[in-house]
């Protein structure tokens, strides 16, 4: 991505998902775009790191220990707004009703698993401009 596809030169994400070989290929995609990460292994640690950094963008996987992404983004938005980071589901249910409860929950975007380059690049400069 460049800095005209962002609104900031070197944007702020936070990764959470549970599983090990998502964050690296979340990791890895980010860094295709030249972007870096920081990452939390659950939802409750997500909230604890959204709260303690400024993020611009989290991307949640939904199904989490501790507290699912929902819950997770709830939380954030409830502590964070209007000054909080743009969350995005990425999830391996990419039905309608999954949408539907992620919309209700305050995500600005949805990305399915697996997940495509194309479809990083356009939910991140969508969150990010």
């Amino acid at each position: 991505m460049t800095q005209s596809e962002t609104s900031r030169p070197h944007p702020r994400i936070l990764v959470a998902d549970d599983e090990p070989i998502n964050l690296r290929i979340l990791q890895k995609l980010l860094e295709h775009c030249g972007l870096t990460c920081e990452v939390a292994h659950d939802g409750l640690e997500c909230v604890q790191k959204a709260e303690e950094g400024q993020y611009d963008v989290v991307l949640m996987d939904i199904n989490m220990p501790n507290l699912d992404g929902v819950a997770a983004t709830r939380e954030i938005a409830r502590k964070l707004r209007p000054r909080g980071p743009k969350v995005i589901a990425v999830t391996a249910n990419a039905s309608a009703a999954q949408k539907s409860e992620c919309d209700a929950a305050g995500f600005s975007g949805f990305i399915p698993k697996p997940v495509r380059l194309s479809d990083l690049k356009k939910a991140l400069a969508t969150s990010l401009t």
